[in-house]
């Protein structure tokens, strides 16, 4: 990931870093993605018994890296996110990783602790 948005921003990094998951490797990686002055939000607590991440603070230092937390949103930014998926702005499938049907719920969980998933999704129902 730490390529991809480096060759997109021309090797500056991202103004805005959103990290929305409960990975502490997600959260020590956004130091690596953020531009000198950018800002980095935690959307996603971690796991009450791994709350811990190691990081450069070097990075927050020099770079004058902005980081704070986020725990909710409103009902105008759901509505905004809804409407920005529809719209076609935002290509939620490109994050979607790994599909299962509701019954490997299990092996689901498991894949989603691992590093090489990024989105896993549960169907609930079965394909039409």
């Amino acid at each position: 990931m730490v390529k991809r948005v480096m060759e997109e921003t021309d090797g500056l990094g991202a103004t805005t870093v959103i990290v929305a998951c409960s990975v502490g490797k997600a959260q020590e990686q956004a130091l690596s993605l953020v531009r000198s002055r950018g800002r980095i939000c935690f959307f996603g607590g971690l796991p009450k018994d791994r709350p811990f991440v190691n990081i450069n603070s070097n990075i927050i230092h020099y770079k004058e890296v902005s980081a704070h937390g986020a725990f909710s949103s409103s009902p105008r930014q759901y509505q905004l996110a809804l409407d920005l998926i529809i719209s076609g702005k935002i290509k939620v499938k490109e994050f979607i990783t790994h599909t299962f049907p509701l019954q490997d719920i299990s092996e689901a969980l498991k894949m989603a602790e691992k590093e090489e998933s990024l989105k896993v999704v549960l169907e609930p129902w079965p394909a039409l």
